[in-house]
């Protein structure tokens, strides 16, 4: 058999190869930049962090991020904070995913906060059932405001 001498048969050819371009273009563009589904570019902790003690400085702002199964009837509170050391956004940001092939649906909550005056607090957040009040799974973290 005769090789063949197409020089695109040997590289691909041009539009495929203008479309893995576009295509790795977009990623590198809005993919890594945003942390891959992460809403805020800042310090984030999530449940891992429970117990750790967060050093930050007054005006700058990190987030807490914790998940919520759809179905459970569950939902995070903050169970203690001192507000004039620690403020939170009201609006939390939540991010939708589908996990293991659309079997699971689970929410993201993004709670960000914004350290407000120096001092001491520490951040208490409790996972509850809404019709019960029960508490399921709590977070605590230490903050330093410098």
């Amino acid at each position: 058999m005769k090789a063949t001498s197409d020089p695109d048969h040997r590289r691909g050819t041009p539009k495929l190869m203008k479309l893995l371009f576009v295509a790795l273009s977009c990623f590198f563009l809005f993919a890594l930049p945003t942390g891959c589904n992460t809403p805020f570019r800042m310090d984030s902790y999530d449940s891992s962090a429970n117990g750790q003690t967060v050093r930050c400085s007054v005006g700058s702002k990190f987030n807490v991020r914790l998940m919520v199964s759809v179905g459970s009837g569950t939902q995070w509170k903050i169970a203690d904070v001192d507000s004039s050391v620690l403020r939170m956004d009201p609006n939390p940001k939540m991010v939708f995913n589908v996990v293991v092939g659309g079997l699971a649906r689970i929410y993201t909550y993004y709670y960000l906060f914004t350290p407000v005056a120096p001092g001491n607090t520490t951040l208490h957040m409790d996972l509850v059932k809404i019709d019960t009040g029960e508490v399921l799974e709590s977070l605590e973290l230490k903050v330093e405001v410098k």
